[in-house]
């Protein structure tokens, strides 16, 4: 009576099918991953340009509120004008998956500062942010004239 068992080759072939189904779901959520932190950081970005409209209109500490944009980071500051360093500045890293490729205001700069009275900005336009290894995988937010973003 012949007795059934696996040989070593098909011990090999099966375990190296498990290894390539293996690899593809990594990449698979990987991927996925990489487009959440991109999302977070876009409505991160979203949440402080609103954060320092929402001040400047409230007139907290009759200041001026804006938001100053790195490659890496985002950060709020009180007053017309950005200083780095600054103890009342809101630092915001971004995900080391993600950074900010452009930044398209009218009149150039990196820096959205919002009007105590109506809000607007004369700084309108773009903020691009996409992921470091796929940088065709973009997000924009526009920032109005008005001073809301979309």
């Amino acid at each position: 009576m012949r007795e059934h068992a696996f040989t070593i080759i098909e011990t090999l072939v099966v375990i190296a099918i498990i290894g390539v189904l293996f690899v593809i779901v990594l990449f698979t959520f990987a991927d996925k991953g990489a487009d959440k932190q991109l999302d977070a950081d876009v409505l991160n970005t979203k949440t402080l340009l609103e954060e320092a409209r929402s001040l400047t209109t409230s007139a907290k500490e009759a200041s001026a509120y804006g938001v100053h944009f790195e490659t890496n980071k985002i950060v709020l500051f009180t007053g017309s004008t950005y200083t780095a360093g600054l103890s009342t500045n809101k630092e915001s890293l971004l995900n080391s998956v993600v950074e900010i490729s452009s930044i398209n205001l009218s009149g150039g700069g990196s820096d959205v500062v919002f009007d105590r009275l109506t809000g607007g900005t004369s700084k309108s336009g773009t903020v691009t942010l996409r992921l470091v290894s796929d940088t065709g995988n973009t997000r924009t937010v526009e920032i109005n004239a008005v001073g809301t973003v979309e």
